[in-house]
């Protein structure tokens, strides 16, 4: 039987289960608002609400490493919490969409296209979530000036459906309007001054904004910080400079809210990009769950000769793992290229002393003597036995599932596939039994009764017809009153037959049952 991973209503969501029936009732909404924050992100991350589901009809699942869904974007800081602008929010939101002409010189580069399709719940907004960087255009959606998918109307009820291909590798913006590029600078001057005095420190030292850049990913990767979604950092003043100076431990918000103020400082454009990374599975098909436990933060950085540029500091203090697939191998996945930014080289960039070469060890070479084998190795293997019966039987799980067809040759493991080789083991179960059973019924069939039988119906068709309970002896007594010359014939077949059903079997001069089914054949051959 297929071993389905997940639970059983994730299925239903692929099959179009509305997506509000998996909400609890008593939290529904977007993961993050018209404000964020650190507790904030917090709060939302323990809720495993769905969000959306986005199905990737065309098998071209990406890493979840690289699965960046692009929502909200923030410029203003006020010392505690991210604000959405008036220019942000509501109505404004859907009057900022750009052409795709204007759209397209904005693009730099692009690589790496996605498509995909996204079911999104009821949450008010007009904001809705697509990976980065969105391109294409569907009904009622626009692009905004700063890359975030909209709604010309509000979600608010039911859901929202859309299709959007996402570029995976990009390069945009040529140019930054001065008050994008304001607003982008500006930090409270009384706000994190350690963290200030910091990036301004930073610009002392380095000139290019890639070094700036660089040499703060340093500090985050040699510094000893920790990710932890619930760390004990309060939403008030000063707790940027708290986070990256005393506690060392946060989530997303505050990696990404402490590099921003530093880049600012350092006179570096920055802003806050929130939405989801990552997404689960849903078993044995092409569909990703986005729940509110992958909300995620991360700080966009503007290069004069690239343009807005995603630094993901979580992958600097936990270098994420491209091997994590959400479905099974990848031929696209080859075409994703290595970030530039490697937690690795930033961490080993000091020149290392070379090692002392080892001396090399005296080689002795021992004559092994071949054992014979124990007794228990020459009989059955009774403990690799119930080894193989616990791993295939009783802790048979999706997993050793998925291992179990990759070793038969079959690498795509989705729900088609598995609903087929049900059906057909199914079927072949079914076959085989109906023929033991067709089998066994020949074993057990009379050839003395089959050949009484086509006796009886030969007589019919001559005129006389025996009923289901008259006696062998009786029928032959009519067959004498209605006609004597078949009589004759019918006398000797119905005696055999009496004395092979009711006397001494063999006794005959007939050959037992095979002479009698010989006698019969050759009755109604004549006749």
């Amino acid at each position: 039987l297929p071993r389905i991973p997940g639970p059983i209503w994730d299925i239903g969501l692929a099959f179009g289960m509305p997506i509000n029936l998996s909400l609890k009732n008593d939290k529904k909404g977007p993961s993050v608002g018209k404000k964020a924050s650190g507790k904030g992100i917090t709060r939302v991350k323990r809720s495993d609400d769905a969000i959306f589901v986005a199905e990737f009809p065309n098998g071209d699942m990406p890493y979840k490493s690289q699965m960046y869904w692009r929502g909200p974007v923030f410029y203003d800081f006020d010392g505690i919490n991210w604000n959405l602008g008036n220019k942000d929010t509501g109505k404004a939101v859907r009057k900022t969409g750009v052409t795709r002409k204007s759209y397209d010189r904005m693009i730099r580069s692009k690589k790496n296209p996605v498509s995909y399709k996204v079911r999104v719940s009821a949450h008010g907004n007009h904001w809705l979530y697509s990976l980065d960087l969105p391109y294409g255009a569907f009904p009622e959606t626009k692009i905004t000036e700063d890359y975030q998918l909209v709604s010309v109307r509000p979600v608010s009820s039911g859901e929202f459906k859309y299709e959007m291909t996402g570029y995976l590798d990009y390069k945009i913006g040529k140019t930054l309007k001065s008050e994008k590029e304001q607003r982008a600078l500006a930090f409270p001057e009384s706000s994190n001054p350690r963290i200030q005095a910091l990036g301004k420190k930073l610009r002392e030292e380095n000139q290019e904004t890639e070094a700036i850049m660089q040499a703060a990913l340093r500090l985050y990767a040699k510094s000893g910080f920790s990710y932890n979604t619930d760390p004990e950092i309060a939403d008030e003043k000063n707790n940027l400079d708290t986070f990256f100076f005393d506690v060392k431990e946060g989530n997303s918000m505050h990696l990404a809210g402490s590099y921003i103020a530093i880049m600012r400082a350092a006179g570096v454009p920055a802003r806050l990009v929130t939405g989801f990374r990552g997404g689960d599975l849903i078993a044995l098909t092409d569909f990703i769950i986005v729940r509110n436990t992958h909300a995620f933060a991360w700080p966009e950085i503007w290069y004069e000769d690239k343009g807005w540029a995603r630094v993901d500091v979580k992958d600097i203090v936990v270098p994420a793992s491209l091997d994590t697939i959400p479905k099974g191998e990848k031929k696209k996945q080859s075409k994703i290229e290595k970030p530039k930014i490697n937690p690795e080289n930033i961490k080993n960039s000091e020149q290392k002393k070379p090692e002392e070469p080892k001396q090399a060890k005296e080689v002795v070479v021992k004559k092994v003597e071949k054992k014979a084998p124990k007794k228990s190795e020459s009989l059955f293997n009774w403990k690799k036995w119930t080894q193989g019966l616990e791993k295939w039987v009783i802790n048979y799980n999706p997993n050793r599932q998925v291992e179990l067809f990759k070793g038969a040759g079959i690498k795509k493991v989705n729900w088609a596939g598995m609903a087929g080789w049900a059906i057909g083991a199914l079927l072949l179960f079914m076959l085989a039994y109906v023929g033991v059973m067709r089998w066994r019924y020949r074993q057990m069939a009379d050839p003395l009764a089959d050949a009484w039988k086509s006796f009886v119906d030969k007589v019919a068709k001559l005129g006389v017809v025996s009923t289901a309970n008259e006696c062998p002896s009786q029928l032959q007594s009519r067959i004498a009153e209605t006609n004597p010359d078949l009589a004759v014939g019918t006398k000797e077949v119905i005696q055999s037959y009496l004395d092979l059903r009711y006397g001494s079997r063999g006794s005959n001069d007939t050959g037992g049952a095979d002479g009698f089914v010989r006698q019969v054949k050759r009755f109604v051959a004549m006749t």
